[in-house]
């Protein structure tokens, strides 16, 4: 009995092991065209670092709107852009029974960039629009 009890405790605190996560993302989706606005995306040349530490209600969301929300956390305590360009992340946890992982904190880095000079599109603008649209979707995942 004393050795099946050692077994099942030894079993529980080799599974409650420490999650090291980083990931970099880049993707392009194939979307109609439905604006007949086009504007200019002016990037910063510095990049930013934020670490966002989630709070205990917040740990409870999926891994991807962590994300979200430290983007978004970065991206209001450092000028307020609208869009973090080249993000990268790193998902610092533990994980947890059933393979959910419970988030210590996220660090994210990227360049905030804001859209400025809305206007009606152009030849040259059309030309972008359609070449962009024909390229094919490139996912890569870096763990």
């Amino acid at each position: 009995m004393k050795k099946i009890i050692f077994i099942v405790s030894a079993v529980l605190l080799l599974a409650s092991c420490s999650v090291n996560r980083a990931a970099v993302s880049t993707t392009y989706v194939k979307t109609p065209v439905v604006s007949a606005t086009v504007a200019t995306l002016e990037v910063a040349q510095k990049p930013i670092t934020h670490t966002y530490y989630p709070s205990k209600a917040e740990r409870k969301l999926d891994l991807d709107q962590l994300v979200a929300n430290a983007i978004y956390e970065a991206l209001q305590k450092n000028g307020k852009g609208d869009e973090l360009v080249k993000v990268s992340y790193y998902v610092n946890g533990k994980r947890k029974a059933f393979r959910r992982i419970k988030v210590k904190y996220i660090t994210v880095t990227g360049y905030p960039a804001t859209y400025k000079n809305f206007r009606e599109p152009n030849a040259d603008d059309r030309a972008n629009i359609e070449a962009v649209y024909n390229t094919n979707t490139s996912i890569k995942v870096v763990k």
